[in-house]
């Protein structure tokens, strides 16, 4: 949380994006459902994602590069180890679940997906 708030400027407006209320929305929906496999499944992109790009791209970071503390936090070996219990977390609970529940599953996790697509374009599309 420390990361992505030292982003944001003290002085700026406290609105999200579009692109972010959207992705959050999906969540708290999946959340609210009470629907422990498709929670999983939906914050599961938060953390494969991330890490899979954090680690990729950081053999790019450098001292002056504008997202080191980014690519620095998501490739680092505590993240990984994040990532890989989240994905045994969902594999478990999927394994676990009937084929409707691992449906859902699916579903939740194409659309965070889709959602961090939109959240990592944000940028290009709002210039």
């Amino acid at each position: 949380m420390l990361l992505h708030e030292s982003w944001i400027p003290s002085d700026a407006p406290a609105a999200p994006s579009r692109t972010t209320e959207a992705y959050l929305a999906h969540l708290e929906a999946a959340g609210a459902r009470g629907d422990y496999a498709q929670l999983v499944a939906a914050v599961l992109p938060c953390y494969w994602i991330y890490q899979v790009v954090g680690e990729r791209l950081h053999a790019l970071s450098h001292d002056e590069h504008p997202y080191r503390s980014w690519l620095d936090t998501y490739a680092d070996d505590a993240f990984a180890e994040a990532t890989r219990r989240a994905i045994d977390i969902a594999s478990r609970t999927a394994a676990a679940a009937d084929a409707a529940t691992r449906e859902r599953m699916r579903r939740a996790f194409v659309a965070s997906s889709w959602h961090e697509h939109a959240f990592f374009a944000a940028p290009l599309r709002d210039r």
